[in-house]
């Protein structure tokens, strides 16, 4: 008869059955000893609310090939054995040499000389740097593995996502939950469809110090369907928490997909995957390095009251998206290189709930680092929205687009570094609000103390609108553009043109220039709108407001 070893506060051997309901009991996996269970279902099926799973490396080092359900709750799944080792993001060669920003580049100095809040910019890089040199993300991955491969009748195993035999070819996952409380730790999880599957309603799942390696996707949550309406049923996998884990390749869906409130995820490292989804309200998504996403973004988020910060994203197919991010704040996040005609952060349909009483900021974006993006380098499309302190450069790169697109009413761009740009620094144009399910002009945003330099086109640019007839014209209206320095773009510090078809395509209304310093632009502003007005304060040296639209006209 085989035993099973059951180490409770009195260490007592306990025979199979007869007893392993005590709360707290270690059971061991080991096909090696005889007083272990030989697989890691036969002890799950025999533990009890609170018990560890204490799985041992096998002598062969072989890997454990099978799939786990768990349907007990506050389990502990664990290797035993080596915990891995831990090496920085600079120990980390997809990252390459990452330096955050030159602080001595003469753009630079000028730029937090006159930005107030330059010590937050300065924490912030402080905290990247210190992010980018510990070691906190996992190198050697833990000894006990866990697998899900297939045995053919005439032929070896076949293991990988990628397989068309074998139960892995039918999407099988490595460890299914259907119980909440589970804990995994210590352990290397590979080929399956997906390492934990996480049931719909199963909450208080925690990862830790776990490697998932050639999974279709590493952490997933169930998408299920109302078989009357095909809506889809929110899996409320809530206060799910992810730390100190590696997603190393091949996963065809996300690395971590997580759908509930309170998402925790932090100093994970994911390379040649999907990257990180959450959706749910209330989520921390923070000091992760995500590298090269093969068709999603690195950071996926879909919900309010989250906090995005100093997070790491190279090569991303798009660094961040976030959706209906109310009462969200990106803090010091460093983002470089988006080379798939995406944006580096795409902040859109904020609902449009509280245009009527401004000053409740819904989406807060602040120094973050943003470089080398093929597409805008931010689109910003809120309401009553920060968007402060961020250095922004070499976005647009497919020749077109934007530093920074603004979309929405109210918001505040406040003392912001964008250069490079191949075509515009900001662009402020209509926005399509998802509440309300129309096109809306942008109206009230206030831009002041940037400085916006050496973009290939203009500083600022306001396309013409256009006028529907009976509707709103789209375009932007009651803009302030204050204390800004605007200089050496090659296009106008600021364009304001009409279209090529007036009145239907008409210039933005009711924009206001006050103590802005423009120096070094082919132009200083191009003003094709009666409504524009000059606040006194500018410093102008090539034109003033006089300068026809010759650059920028739509």
């Amino acid at each position: 008869m085989r035993y099973l070893a059951i180490l409770s506060s009195a260490s007592a051997l306990v025979l199979a059955g007869g007893g392993g309901e005590a709360s707290g009991a270690i059971l061991c996996v080991s096909p090696d000893v005889a007083s272990c269970f030989d697989t890691i279902q036969e002890a799950v099926d025999a533990a009890g609310p609170g018990d560890t799973i204490s799985i041992r490396g096998k002598r062969n080092r072989t890997a454990y090939n099978e799939a786990v359900t768990i349907t007990t709750e506050n389990l502990t799944i664990q290797g035993q054995g080596a915990s891995p080792t831990f090496r920085s993001v600079a120990d980390t060669i997809e990252f390459g040499n990452l330096q955050p920003v030159d602080l001595a580049d003469p753009d630079v100095v000028l730029w937090l000389d006159n930005y107030p809040d330059a010590e937050d910019f300065l924490d912030a890089v402080a905290t990247l740097e210190s992010f980018i040199e510990e070691e906190t993300l996992i190198d050697r991955c833990p000894p006990v593995v866990v697998e899900v491969c297939d045995t053919t009748e005439t032929g070896p195993k076949i293991c990988g996502v990628d397989s068309e035999l074998g139960v892995n070819g039918e999407g099988i996952p490595v460890f299914t939950l259907e119980a909440s409380g589970t804990t995994f730790a210590n352990l290397t999880i590979r080929h399956g469809e997906a390492g934990i599957l996480l049931s719909t309603e199963v909450t208080d799942t925690t990862v830790e110090r776990v490697c998932f390696r050639n999974n279709a996707s590493a952490v997933v949550s169930i998408f299920l369907e109302d078989p009357d309406t095909f809506e889809r049923i929110p899996p409320n996998n809530h206060n799910t928490t992810i730390r100190h884990s590696f997603v190393d390749g091949a996963s065809r869906v996300e690395g971590f997909e997580i759908l509930g409130d309170d998402a925790v995820v932090e100093d994970n490292l994911l390379l040649n995957t999907e990257g990180i989804e959450v959706e749910g309200s209330g989520y921390t998504v923070s000091f992760n390095a995500v590298a090269v996403t093969n068709d999603d973004e690195c950071f996926d988020l879909d919900g309010p009251n989250g906090l995005v910060s100093h997070n790491i994203g190279v090569s991303c197919d798009g660094a961040l998206a976030l959706d209906n991010g109310l009462n969200t704040t990106v803090l010091g996040n460093l983002f470089r290189g988006v080379p798939d005609d995406d944006e580096g952060i795409e902040a859109l349909d904020v609902p449009e709930s509280n245009v009527d009483e401004p000053g409740n900021l819904e989406t807060i974006i602040k120094n973050n680092i943003v470089r080398l993006i093929s597409d805008n380098g931010v689109e910003f499309g809120a309401s009553d929205g920060l968007f402060e302190g961020n250095l922004i450069e070499y976005a647009g790169n497919d020749s077109s687009e934007a530093g920074l697109q603004l979309r929405g009413n109210n918001n505040e761009v406040l003392y912001n570094l964008i250069r490079f740009s191949s075509q515009r620094g900001i662009l402020i144009e209509s926005f399509f609000d998802a509440t309300l399910e129309q096109e809306l002009p942008s109206s009230g945003n206030l831009i002041q103390g940037n400085l916006l330099t050496r973009n290939h086109t203009s500083g600022i640019h306001f396309p013409p609108g256009f006028d529907f007839g009976g509707g709103p014209v789209l375009q932007a209206d009651d803009t302030t553009i204050e204390g800004n320095l605007i200089t050496l773009n090659e296009g106008e510090g600021v364009s304001i043109p009409e279209g090529s078809d007036p009145p239907n395509e008409p210039a933005a209304t009711n924009t206001t220039l006050t103590d802005n310093t423009f120096d070094g632009n082919r132009t200083d502003i191009c003003n094709e709108a009666a409504s524009t007005v000059d606040g006194g304060g500018n410093v102008f040296t090539t034109g003033g407001f006089d300068t026809d639209c010759v650059v920028e006209f739509d």
